[in-house]
């Protein structure tokens, strides 16, 4: 398959400006839409009556694409942050999908992704560190994930867990100071379709409560309950 977007700056990137956890944000005014082509080859297929293995390979191209960028003074204190357009970016990796029904309402499944990202125009790069930045950090390489699934006429189930890898150091990334831990993360989804109009759905992310660094501390617990209503 062949898929070409473009992706317009939001009103935040453009024009917010204001203190978060990490530094102060700044908009961006200049920032240019950013132009995606990507090249999909896929299969699909069972491996027995219950097994269906699912294959993708892909190659991403993107043009002035938008990156979060840090700016330091020259003692590395961080001044400020916003996003700037790099003129070229890749992007090439591969899923792969394992799926089990034990039954009519039960399955397992388990995905991989890997996937390399590179930054062509590294042009916010400290000098003499510039075949550093060619790597995109913000993609991690590895992410695994795996659960069961329980599916009737009325109810759906899931309970999955995924592990993603680290993605830097602070010795590898001049442009993207800061680690960014491997973690993993278990969450449960449950929705109820009571009649044809109403749905009920409720989210339990980060099961565990585990909390991880990227950039700066994330995770813990949180909820989601929505209720849906169509006339």
């Amino acid at each position: 398959s062949y898929n070409d977007k473009m992706n317009v700056p939001t009103v935040n990137r453009l024009f917010k400006n204001g203190g978060e956890n990490g530094g102060t944000v700044v908009g961006n005014p200049y920032l240019e839409p950013e132009y995606l082509r990507r090249f999909t080859v896929g299969w699909e297929g069972k491996a027995t009556s219950r097994d269906t293995v699912k294959v993708q390979v892909y190659r991403q191209f993107s043009k002035d694409r938008m990156i979060y960028i840090k700016h330091y003074d020259t003692w590395g204190k961080l001044l400020y942050k916003n996003f700037q357009n790099l003129d070229k970016t890749s992007e090439e990796g591969f899923k792969l999908r394992l799926n089990h029904d034990f039954d009519n309402r039960w399955s397992s499944y388990v995905d991989y992704h890997w996937q390399n990202g590179r930054l062509v125009d590294c042009h916010n790069a400290l000098e003499d560190d510039v075949d550093n930045c060619v790597i995109d950090y913000d993609i991690p390489k590895n992410i695994l994930k795996t659960g069961v699934q329980f599916k009737d006429r009325k109810f759906l189930g899931k309970w999955d867990w995924e592990l993603v890898s680290g993605r830097m150091t602070r010795e590898l990334s001049p442009i993207y100071v800061g680690n960014r831990d491997r973690y993993w993360l278990s969450n449960l989804e449950f929705s109820y379709r009571p009649q044809k109009h109403l749905h009920v759905e409720l989210g339990i992310y980060n099961v565990f409560n585990n909390h991880y660094y990227e950039e700066v501390m994330k995770g813990g617990r949180n909820y989601n309950l929505g209720i849906n209503y169509r006339f």
